[in-house]
């Protein structure tokens, strides 16, 4: 007789919390609807700019970025390494006194083949360049960690706000990112994503910070015997450059993908550091060749409104979240593994076109009792024509 009374209440409780839009969880937690399937405004998904709330977590303001070049299926490939011309390239920062002073070739398990070649210069800094990445790395970069500084900051504009550096314009520094990624023969450079103007005074105020100075302060592992102390001076001042990759000029998803036919893909990007007197990194990220293709095949986008209500209803239960916003949506193109070796990395690929948003997450959460609030910065890859979907942090 109890046993059924409680039933009873069980299922009463049940049924009262389903009418008022609820849900209850395997561990009893119980969340509000967001009805992701619903607009709470009229939305125009043909406009070049929306500003509209989705659901109670989802508002959009972003401006749409279409591509009136049509989509076509290539076949890109990662694989190979020519060392004849990567001494070439080798060749570009061995310059002004700076001196190559070791080569060494790494090959393939499988093939034999090479698979990349390093390259180490007197002043300590080093050139990569392998089946997949082109990457040089200045001894200011290694010691400085600059994309530490991007990384570890959630509002990173807040952090570093400026547009451009005292007597070393944005322009400046941006031509001549691109005309050492012209002489490293990195080809297809778009448009910035975004860059960071790094500054002696915030960037010392990041650095001092409690929970930065370990990673930070210091130059090399902490262990090291040889670690230095970081200042930064005016001299020491850079831009750190994001830039778009393109495929007959449809920018490349910088983000990776997976999709549930096909295999991952890997995000194209082109990242420079731009210092007052010379370059400070480079890194292309997966440098492919178009082998083949143009074809019409995989070349369906679906609609924006189908995107848009599958992020929705990806992310309405996602813990923690208190309000997401759409900032940015794009048409690019996403290359999703063909082939894959022994490494698990693609070494070939066929192309796909995505819807990319961009988007800020606020969140909440709890650490030894006390409430954090904060914001980060996110990358989300669509399609629902062909099952691909990823999401990916900001300056991953």
């Amino acid at each position: 007789m109890v046993i059924r009374k409680r039933m009873r209440i069980a299922a009463a409780v049940l049924v009262m919390c389903t009418m008022a839009g609820c849900s209850l969880f395997p561990d009893g937690t119980r969340v509000v609807e967001k009805d992701a399937g619903e607009s709470t405004q009229q939305i125009d998904y043909n406009s070049d700019y929306i500003k509209s709330t989705v659901s109670d977590v989802l508002e959009i303001d972003a401006d749409v970025y279409r591509t009136d070049k049509e989509f076509k299926s290539y076949t890109i490939d990662y694989s190979g390494v020519d060392s004849a011309t990567a001494d070439k390239h080798a060749d570009v920062f061995a310059q002004d006194g700076k001196e190559l002073s070791d080569r060494k070739e790494i090959l393939d398990k499988t093939t034999g083949n090479v698979r990349n070649i390093r390259y180490f210069y007197s002043d300590g800094s080093s050139y990569t360049e392998a089946y997949n990445m082109k990457m040089y790395t200045s001894k200011d970069a290694s010691d400085r960690k600059y994309s530490l500084y991007v990384r570890l900051e959630k509002d990173k504009k807040d952090y570093l706000p400026l547009d451009e550096l005292e007597d070393f314009s944005k322009e400046e520094a941006e031509k001549r990112a691109r005309q050492y990624c012209d002489k490293l023969g990195i080809t297809g450079v778009g448009d910035v994503i975004e860059y960071f103007a790094m500054d002696a005074s915030h960037m010392t105020e990041i650095m001092n910070r409690e929970e930065n100075v370990q990673d930070l302060k210091y130059s090399g592992s902490l262990k090291s015997d040889n670690k230095e102390e970081i200042t930064w001076n005016k001299e020491d001042e850079v831009y750190d450059f994001l830039f778009y990759k393109n495929i007959e000029g449809i920018p490349v998803a910088w983000a990776g993908a997976k999709s549930n036919k096909v295999n991952y893909s890997n995000a194209c990007y082109v990242r420079v550091v731009v210092g007052r007197d010379d370059i400070k990194s480079i890194a292309d990220n997966y440098t492919y060749n178009i082998t083949g293709g143009g074809s019409p095949e995989n070349n369906q986008l679906c609609t924006l409104e189908d995107a848009i209500t599958a992020f929705n209803t990806d992310n309405q239960y996602s813990g923690g979240i208190m309000k997401i916003k759409i900032t940015e949506i794009r048409q690019v193109y996403c290359p999703l593994a063909k082939v894959m070796d022994d490494y698990y990395r693609g070494t070939e690929a066929v192309t796909y076109p995505v819807w990319q948003i961009t988007y800020e997450v606020e969140s909440a959460t709890v650490k030894d009792g006390t409430a954090y609030r904060g914001v980060t910065k996110s990358t989300y890859i669509i399609n629902t024509t062909y099952n691909i979907s990823r999401k990916m942090d900001s300056q991953s």
